[in-house]
């Protein structure tokens, strides 16, 4: 019975560091996105299906020479990060040169405005212009968790491009976008499998702290788990980036999502004694 307890556990927090909801795609049955101060937006055909097999992409244009004209959708349902996590806001592009784009995750529904933009973690890339790319916003928990009600998408800001300047207008250069969705991992990392090679824990028995032993590598966050998948990082003491103290914890086996500064991650086991 523990076996198989411990192994739905595994099971689950694998799960998770890959699993993805999908908040809007723009197909029949989506929320329906609002356009503000000089943004003009329609759903429309997917224009260019290499990359990106969806039948229909919201078209942005742009009207005025404001930085902050804006499109935003309600979701379905709330999302929440919990705190002491990050999860990824990704999205597909098609622009004709690169933009600069940025995002609100606090307004309470898709006719507020929110504060608080941030950018990308990825830059589109220029070589590529014209093509569907992947774009990837870090979401932080913090310390109390993330709640996000409504997506305010600020699609062609022109401060941190490269070259700096707008690219959308309203006669022969529009931007497409599509597939928003929340993960848990984040979809640019193609480093989990070495990190799991090149990361050990030691003690095989732990009596109270664990230390963390990887070669160049930053190790940002560490998450506890017991095996039933309840989070137990509020009762562990963070010695170091790769020492920790779970002298707290009772005797028994936990799992330990460890996350680098790549946003990889993790999962090891560790046995409390």
């Amino acid at each position: 019975m523990i076996r198989k307890t411990t192994l739905l556990a595994l099971l689950l927090i694998s799960g998770l560091s890959f699993g993805q909801t999908v908040i809007n795609d723009f197909e029949t049955g989506s929320s329906t996105p609002v356009q503000r101060y000089g943004a003009e937006i329609q759903v429309v055909s997917n224009p260019n299906s290499n990359g990106n097999s969806s039948a229909n992409v919201l078209e942005i244009r742009r009207t005025t020479t404001l930085w902050y004209e804006l499109a935003a959708f309600d979701l379905p349902t709330p999302y929440t990060v919990p705190a002491g996590e990050i999860h990824y806001l990704t999205f597909q592009a098609n622009y004709p040169a690169s933009p600069d784009i940025s995002i609100r995750i606090d307004a309470a529904d898709a006719s507020a405005d929110g504060t608080g933009s941030q950018r990308t973690i990825n830059s589109y890339d220029a070589s590529s212009s014209g093509e569907w790319q992947t774009m990837v916003f870090e979401v932080d928990g913090g310390g109390s968790g993330t709640t996000v009600n409504a997506i305010v998408f600020l699609a062609d800001v022109g401060f941190q491009n490269n070259p700096a300047g707008r690219v959308l207008n309203n006669t022969d250069s529009f931007g497409y976008v599509d597939n928003f969705a929340f993960s848990t991992s984040n979809p640019l990392s193609t480093d989990n499998f070495s990190l799991a090679n090149n990361l050990k824990i030691y003690p095989n028995e732990i009596l109270s702290t664990f230390n963390i032993d990887v070669q160049n590598t930053n190790i940002t966050k560490v998450v506890v788990y017991n095996v039933l998948g309840k989070d137990l990082t509020q009762n562990i003491v963070k010695v170091s980036n790769t020492q920790y103290d779970m002298s707290s914890l009772t005797k028994g086996m936990y799992l330990a999502k460890i996350y680098d500064d790549q946003g990889n991650s993790v999962t090891k086991k560790l046995i409390k004694k």
